[in-house]
Formats: structure tokens, C-alpha cells, sequence
């Protein structure tokens, strides 16, 4: 005899697939275009640029995220999304959490750099790494103790913990972004990395936050006392009743119990 259990997880990474086929799909289509025709068409109908947010093209700080520069860029964007998102399915989040958290961070880290950028009305970001610095930052922190293997110059595997690994990255974007970007040294977007990583900080901080308001909750004893010793009390409430109060307190009630209990309080 064989026994089959619904696990949401497969229909949940269908999505997740077809989200990274769409990235494949108009990274290939915007080379294309670009190789045929000699134009970057899709980067300026979808790309983010400070001149487009000013004129109130707010779909740009979503759309930006499907378009990348070249083939390193859009893989190792969409490794770390498909291997982060498959990790948080099967652990942590459902598929309309996740995906509120990660655009939550694309959009965050989008606006955060056209803010920095008003001076350099014509620049342009593309790229998914600010929803990937996102769930980067929220797994670390989760999972502080993982351990994951890094290689270093692509050759060298190096084990480290993820809260180190986190440590690592936002020193180094951290460095990056007031040497290089605030100098106008670079192209790389990583004030958006940043905005996505507070992101994710602030997604660990609430969660953890409603976990302990819901243990609180959960844990609290009611202050309604009744002494069951009253010789009137026993004989005008079920034993029971007062008991399961007593013990468990209030919220251990059903509606009908405490009804009965309001209406013998009005006695």
C-alpha cells in the first residue's frame, strides 16, 4: 500500500521556473533585437532611468529586473534566485510571500538608486540582483549557522556560515558603493543591492516580531479568576467549567462556555 501526500512545493517552483524562463526569454529577445537591428529597444521601453521615474513611469521599477547586460550577469542573477527560492519554498515561505518579498526588494532597491542618480538623468539599471540581495540577506539571517561553499576565482571551494557570508557581501557593497558609485566609477547598481538587503532585514525583523507577539498570545494566562470553593458558585456553575477556567484560563473556552459564563456574571 502506498500513500501520496499533497506537498505544495512542486506547484509553487513551477512558477519560480517559468519566472526564470521569462528572464531567459527577453534576455534572448533584447540580443536579438540588438544584434539584427542595432538597438537597444527593450532597455528603453522596460529599463530603469532616473529622467522615466521623474515623468512617472513607475512600471520601470519592476520591469527593469527582467533585463540584463550580458550572459554572466542574467546566470549568476538567476542561479541565486532559483537555488534562494527553492530553499525558502520548501522551508520558510509560500509562493505569494516569497514573491512579495522579492519584488518588494526590486522595487525598494530600483528607487533607491534613481533617487541617488537625479543628476544622471539618462543612466539606466537592469538586472534582478536587488530581489536576490534581498532573499540573500532574509536566508542568512533565518539561517545564520548554514553552512554553503563558495568558489573563489571560480576554482577554489570555500565553506563559510551564511551570516558571514552576509557579512562579507555588504561590506563589500557597502565599500563598493561609497568609493566607486558615489564617484560615478561604475556601472554597477550597488546602492540597489543595499536598499534590497534593508529589505530583507526589515521582512526577518517583522516576521520574528509577530512570532513572538503570537507565542505571547499564545502563552498568556487570563486574569479572570473565579474561586471555585464558593458554595453558590458550585451550585449554580458546571464544576467544569470553572475548572477548565481555572486551569487553562480564559482562552481555553469555547463561545458557548464563555457565553454561559457572561450570563452567570449578570446574575
Amino acid at each position: 500500500m502506498t500513500f501520496s501526500f499533497y506537498n505544495p512545493m512542486p506547484l509553487s517552483m513551477r512558477w519560480i521556473k517559468r519566472i526564470v524562463v521569462w528572464h531567459i526569454g527577453i534576455f534572448v529577445i533584447a540580443k536579438v533585437i540588438h544584434i539584427w537591428f542595432g538597438l537597444d529597444l527593450l532597455t528603453r521601453l522596460l529599463g530603469l532611468t532616473p529622467l522615466a521615474l521623474t515623468h512617472c513611469q513607475i512600471w520601470r521599477l519592476i520591469t527593469y529586473s527582467f533585463l540584463h547586460g550580458n550572459f554572466l550577469h542574467i546566470f549568476f542573477n538567476l542561479l541565486l534566485f532559483y537555488s534562494l527560492s527553492r530553499f525558502l519554498l520548501m522551508y520558510e515561505l509560500r509562493l505569494k510571500a516569497l514573491l512579495c518579498l522579492y519584488f518588494s526588494g526590486i522595487f525598494c532597491g530600483g528607487l533607491t538608486w534613481a533617487c541617488l542618480h537625479l543628476s544622471s538623468p539618462y543612466m539606466t539599471l537592469v538586472g534582478l540582483s536587488a530581489g536576490v540581495a534581498t532573499l540573500l540577506t532574509y536566508f542568512c539571517l533565518l539561517y545564520p549557522e548554514k553552512s554553503m561553499t563558495l568558489l573563489l576565482f571560480f576554482i577554489l571551494p570555500i565553506n563559510l556560515k551564511a551570516i558571514w557570508l552576509l557579512y562579507l557581501f555588504l561590506a563589500y557593497e557597502i565599500f563598493c558603493f561609497l568609493t566607486y558609485e558615489l564617484a560615478s566609477m561604475t556601472t554597477i547598481a550597488h546602492s540597489a543591492h543595499l536598499a534590497g538587503a534593508l529589505v530583507g532585514v526589515i521582512a526577518v525583523f517583522l516576521q520574528k516580531r509577530r512570532e513572538r507577539t503570537s507565542e505571547q498570545k499564545f502563552t498568556k494566562k487570563s486574569t479572570y479568576q473565579v474561586h471555585i470553593e464558593s458554595h453558590n458558585v458550585v451550585e449554580n456553575v458546571p464544576f467544569n467549567i470553572l475548572k477548565k477556567l481555572q486551569d487553562q484560563g480564559l482562552e481555553s473556552l469555547s463561545m458557548d462556555e464563555r457565553k454561559w459564563l457572561e450570563n452567570y456574571r449578570k446574575l
